[in-house]
């Protein structure tokens, strides 16, 4: 929450007077608006991060707390297989993935997590794969 007043000579806009005003409830419908039209779009993407490394059956990926990954989270790796390129342009369509393993987060710091192999074998994962919600 933040305060502001501004006046002029014959408008003001202080704190509850401008949020009364015909201006006030259309600027805040607006914001309401625009937050929610950010909060779908991020919601619409899909979040990723990648193996670093494969040791003694520990996965560890490159999120952690600041990413929002907690111990108990599940994740499931993929690896690409093919990368789908317009035959005229060059430019990449998409991507083939086929899923490899599902991990379980069992300790996580701020940048990266630790996990085990709940579904697959630990020995199949390598570092870049693909790891997803």
């Amino acid at each position: 929450s933040i305060g502001l007043r501004v006046s002029a000579k014959d408008l003001d806009f202080g704190q509850s007077s401008f949020q009364d005003s015909a201006l006030g409830k259309a600027a805040r419908k607006a914001i309401n608006k625009a937050t929610k039209q950010i909060v779908d779009a991020a919601v619409a993407v899909e979040w990723s991060g990648r193996v670093v490394d494969v040791d003694m059956g520990e996965v560890i990926i490159n999120a952690g707390d600041s990413a929002g990954v907690a111990i108990g989270d599940r994740y499931q790796v993929y690896r690409v297989s093919k990368v789908l390129r317009d035959p005229q342009t060059g430019r990449v369509l998409g991507q083939r993935k086929r899923r490899i393993a599902e991990i379980q987060i069992f300790e996580t710091d701020q940048e990266m997590a630790f996990g085990r192999v709940t579904d697959g074998a630990h020995s199949d994962l390598r570092s870049n794969d693909i790891v997803t919600l």
